[in-house]
């Protein structure tokens, strides 16, 4: 490659003509054609006589995404540069855009492959002159950060600055940051402030050598741009500013170090002798003075001082010890901080019913909180109109104040804006305009697919004002239409508005449509007027379509063409149909307008089509409004009842409170009707509010009891009504009340009687609901009738029972079921039981696998549990050798599958819940003392157990274990060795027998849980089980007397037994007599006594 020497002819200010200063020659450039698509034959680089003018003739497609294609002429160039040109005179032959571009680039390298990293400042143009182009280009491809492998690049692009021709182009680089820059008079620059997407200050990390130069695009394979260029040269000076350039909420009142780097002088044996620097509060300001002149290298002075929340403007010239021309610098700016108010919360439009109070609030606080002052807001509106003037509220936040206006909404939207300033002794703020907004309401639309086409997927959904309607359909046109129609019945004249939010289509063809519609019914060849939006792409005008006639074809007019988003209203007046549009839903223009004969009941509503019929076209609509004569949404909502009772019915006994929201759409100052009645096509007026109240109270003793209450509340405005939602509510089902519930637990002797009875009530005024029976039932078998009997002082009903002779046939549930004139109220179950043996397990046999026969006339079979989890439990029968047959040995824990026996039945179940008396009889033979249950029941909480247990480490300790309430005695020998046990608890005092013995004995109440079944050989649930033998288990639901405890010892082991010692019994009989004297008269005669 040839390298190019930049020629150092030294041309004067006045010469030159741009203001810079000092231009060095005209540098020498080298035309390339990078690329491969451009295929227009007149590409090439001229260059006239005197060497100062080029013409860069390019073809190309573009310069942009991976690769590049266009002319470029070129020279090599290393470390910071800052070069400009004037682009005289640019033109294109590309007449299909605006994207031409011209001007200064420099890049990473000049492969004519077109891929490298770059940086271009450049024009664009139009092939057609009277077409717009987009202004001035600021764009790169620069390479990832960090690096990729292989190296990927980003690309970026601010464009649009409008310009004339000639137009001056320069490009800075300092380090690895790189500025565009353009002029129209090559004096006053403007800088290319950069975007999200590129940055003004563009850093971009490239190797020296570059190549720089003057490129020409025309972004078009096949056309031509001719870029005529001029003054090109190398600058010096100032760059670098610090404050940066546009740097803002910089500190005041200062001074502020303003700081700046150099671009060197480029001519050999020259520099930069000293700098000059200008300030003041705009470019064009004719008192911007010199602040000082320093001497290179001192490259920073202080500012002035500075006020809050202005922009300061600041120049660096530089004069060089060659010729002493002075090198203009480019204009700089930062703004200070603001210490004028901020507005934290912005007013917003307000919405509301005509003639009602709307209010808009604005907060603020100051930009500086040391430098505040005091705060001043200003409403006013567009007419000039000043509103109101105060000082603001104060918040929560001690910074932020706050002020609300307030206006009555007229029946009509108010064309005005209004906005409020915000002043403090360091400026004003001015908010957003908004505006005051009628509310007319919002229709329940209902959605349909009318004529053939439509995909699955087509439907309306809607949140709050906002719809979203799907729709296919091959069009609306011709004699018949496809598409999705969302509507409400309307009827007479009136109009529907929407503003058309977005359309989005899976159909390119342009002729989707989203908008309002009117038609006179739903069939498909139905007459019709419609004012859509149409995709973007379609620049037709005559969109205002219509049918005006059934089956008739279908003709359109009007302009122009709309595109969303975009507000859009049709209505109706007799039988003329007229089309309108808006940007603003304030300010609306005639579209088109059509004579259609429609009957008097149409349907209005909002209509999307994709014109595909395998398309779908989803299109959003808010703000959607509908008046016509009769059709209101004044409706109230959320009726609210005040007393209910806990069943949520309204006593008619009490006065009851209606309340309701008011329609948003309702005007205010309006008043209500209050209807009700036993049905909805039956209502009387109960009375009406004053304005604007929104409750109503009915007095007490107006309601039945036992129904359901139909009632609505129409609203009034002047000559209007709203009919309102038909509401219901139940009075009181005053069914008896059940006060005394049946006892769940009666136990008595067989043969005895039992008196089972409930209280009930019935409606607090008797009278309005007699007692008419009560009925007992046996299970499901009704077995008594009566007369509920009272009511006694408390406004109770006896409803008693008698069960005489009871027997085990009659133990079961019974319950009562009671009656007044609203219907019946049924009482809990009551278990009956006779006192008798509940369990009897003799373990003479195992059913199956785990079933342990219940010889007791209850037939409540235990079962061999295995919680663990094994195929079957593990357990043996043997012959105990005391004469009861065989015995069921239990391993405890060494048993893997942790078998015990539940009798699956609770103590409810067993009447012996709670306190109630109980015994249980066995035989054990322990041969662990591991805190192993030998039977067990209830909750492990305090007197709520009922359980018999060995003591873990103490051979021969048992525990009656009732949890906070156990007793501990003493078995010996029990290791091993059969003991019988008799565990009695009379409601008063437990007693346990061992071999007949009575050995604890103490008084105690039970509540014994009825949560848990009834187990034996384990006790707190599968942790602690007893290991040994177990036989002959018996429970019985009263209490043993202590001669039938021993006795059942005894039926194993006969004889004399004294089962509690005797105070002088000296011979063991049990009795005190004459035998027991003589013995204890020997004694004493053989003593010193």
């Amino acid at each position: 490659m040839k390298k190019v020497l930049i020629m150092l002819l030294v041309i004067g200010l006045a010469s030159s003509g741009v203001g810079l200063g000092t231009a060095f020659g005209t540098p020498v450039l080298t035309g390339i054609k990078i690329g491969t698509t451009g295929t227009n034959p007149g590409y090439g680089v001229d260059v006239s006589g005197d060497g100062n003018t080029y013409t860069v003739k390019g073809t190309g497609d573009d310069i942009w995404n991976t690769n590049d294609a266009f002319q470029y002429a070129y020279m090599q160039i290393s470390g910071d540069f800052d070069i400009s040109c004037c682009l005289q005179n640019f033109t294109t032959s590309n007449t299909g855009d605006g994207w031409s571009k011209a001007g200064i680039m420099v890049r990473q390298n000049i492969d004519t492959s077109g891929a490298s990293p770059y940086a271009l400042i450049a024009a664009t143009a139009h092939g057609d002159s009277a077409q717009p182009n987009n202004g001035i280009s600021w764009q790169c491809r620069r390479p990832a950060d960090p690096p990729t492998d292989p190296q990927t690049y980003i690309l970026g692009n601010q464009s649009g600055a409008s310009y004339y021709q000639p137009v001056y182009l320069r490009m800075t680089r300092v380090g690895n940051i790189f500025n565009g820059y353009y002029s129209q008079d090559g004096v006053e620059w403007t800088w290319m402030t950069g975007n999200a997407e590129l940055a003004g200050n563009l850093s971009m990390a490239l190797t020296d050598p570059l190549y720089i130069g003057l490129a020409s695009c025309p972004h078009n394979a096949a056309s031509l741009s001719i870029a005529v260029f001029d003054t090109i040269q190398f600058n010096y000076g100032a760059a670098s500013p610090v404050p940066a350039k546009g740097e803002l909420n910089v500190d005041y009142p200062g001074p502020v170090q303003l700081s700046w780097g150099a671009i060197p002088y480029p001519e050999a044996g020259g520099y930069i002798k000293d700098w000059k620097v200008y300030f003041g509060s705009s470019p064009h300001d004719p008192n911007v003075v010199l602040i000082g002149t320093v001497t290179e290298p001192t490259r920073q002075i202080n500012s002035p001082t500075l006020e809050a929340g202005k922009t300061y403007y600041w120049r660096v010239d530089a004069t060089n010890t060659v010729n002493s021309d002075v090198a203009r610098g480019f204009w700089w700016s930062f703004t200070t901080k603001s210490a004028r108010p901020i507005i934290t919360k912005q007013p917003t439009d307000t919405s509301v019913a005509v003639n009602c109070l709307a209010t808009m609030t604005v907060e603020a606080k100051s930009g500086d909180y040391a430098d505040q002052g005091d705060m001043t807001f200003v409403w006013k509106k567009a007419d000039g109109t000043t509103l109101k003037t105060e000082a603001g509220v104060a918040t929560a936040d001690p910074e932020i104040f706050s002020s609300s206006y307030s206006q009555l909404i007229p029946a009509k939207n108010d064309p005005n804006t209004y906005w409020v300033e915000v002043s403090n002794k360091n400026g004003m703020t001015k908010s957003t305009e908004v505006r005051f907004l009628m509310y007319s309401g919002t229709p329940n639309l209902t959605a349909v697919a009318i004529g053939t086409g439509n995909q699955p997927g087509v439907g309306m959904t809607r949140s709050g004002n906002t719809f979203t309607v799907i729709g296919s359909g091959d069009d609306i046109w011709n004699t018949a239409d496809g598409f999705e129609y969302a509507y409400v019945p309307v009827s007479g004249d009136g109009s529907i508005s929407a503003r058309v939010v977005s359309l989005n289509t899976t159909n390119t063809d342009g002729w989707s449509k989203s908008g309002v519609m009117i038609r006179e019914t739903l069939n498909a060849n139905s007459t019709y007027a419609i004012m859509p939006v149409i995709p973007s792409s379609n620049g037709a005008a005559d969109i205002f379509q219509y049918r005006t006639s059934t089956g008739g074809g279908a003709a359109a007019g009007g302009s122009p063409n709309l595109h969303a988003p975009q507000w859009v209203r049709i209505t109706r007046s007799g039988n003329t149909f007229t089309g309108y549009y808006s940007a603003d839903g304030v300010n609306w223009a005639q579209h088109g307008s059509v004579t259609i004969s429609m009957g008097a009941n149409v349907y209005a509503g909002l209509a999307v089509c994709a014109h595909s019929t395998g398309a779908l076209n989803t299109s959003v609509f808010d703000n959607v409004s509908a008046s016509f004569a009769g059709l209101t949404f004044w409706q109230p909502t959320n009726p609210v009842y005040d007393p209910l009772t806990p069943e949520g019915w309204v006593d008619p006994t009490k006065d009851l409170k209606v309340t309701w929201t008011k329609s948003d759409a309702a005007p205010c100052g309006g008043y209500y009707k209050v209807y009700g009645g036993l049905s909805a096509d039956s209502m009387t007026l109960y009375g009406q509010t004053d304005p604007d109240v929104t409750e109503f109270t009915l007095p007490a003793n107006n309601l039945p009891f036992n129904e359901t209450i139909y009632w609505r509340v129409d609203t009034v405005v002047g000559t209007t009504t709203a009919t309102g939602d038909v509401w219901t509510f139940d009075t009181v089902k005053q069914y008896p009340q059940i006060r005394t519930d049946v006892a769940p637990l009666t136990v008595v002797n067989a043969g005895a009687t039992a008196n089972l009875t409930v209280k009930a009530s019935t409606a607090t005024v008797p009278d309005l609901v007699p007692m008419v029976k009560y009925e007992w039932f046996f299970g499901e078998t009704k077995i008594y009738e009566g007369v509920p009997i009272g009511p006694d002082v408390d406004g109770n009903y006896d409803c008693p029972l008698a069960v005489a002779n009871v027997q085990l046939a009659n133990e079961g549930y019974y319950h009562c079921v009671v009656t007044n004139t609203v219907g019946p109220t049924s009482s809990s179950n009551g278990l009956l039981l006779t006192h008798r043996l509940m369990l009897h397990y003799t373990f003479e046999s195992i059913e199956g696998t785990n079933i342990v026969p219940d010889q007791s006339a209850s037939n409540f079979d235990g079962t061999l549990i295995c919680p663990a989890g094994g195929s079957a439990p593990y357990y043996s029968l043997a012959d105990g050798g005391i004469g009861l047959g065989k015995a069921i040995k239990l391993l405890g824990p060494n048993d893997p599958n942790n078998a015990y026996i539940t009798t699956n039945k609770k103590p409810m179940e067993l009447g012996i819940s709670g306190n109630f008396p109980r015994t249980v009889s066995v035989w054990a033979k322990a041969q662990a003392f591991n805190d192993g249950g030998l039977f067990d029941v209830g909750a492990y909480a305090e007197r709520q157990n009922f359980c018999l247990r060995t003591m873990a480490a103490t051979e021969g300790t048992w525990r009656v274990q009732y949890y906070a309430a156990d007793a501990d005695t003493a078995v010996i020998p029990s290791y091993n060795t059969w003991v019988h046990f008799v565990l009695v608890h009379d409601g008063v005092r437990s007693k346990l027998y061992a071999n007949g013995k009575l050995v604890v004995d103490y008084a105690v109440t039970l509540n014994t849980d009825n949560g848990a079944n009834f187990v034996l050989g384990r006790y707190n649930n599968d942790v602690n089980r007893f290991q040994g033998y177990i036989d002959d288990f018996r429970l019985y639901n009263y209490a043993l007397t202590p001669e039938e405890a021993v006795g059942l010892y005894q039926g194993v082991y006969p004889g004399s037994i004294c089962y509690k010692a005797l105070t002088g019994d000296l011979d063991g009989d049990c009795a005190v007599d004459l035998n027991d004297f003589s013995l204890f008269a020997a004694e004493w005669a053989k003593s010193s006594l």
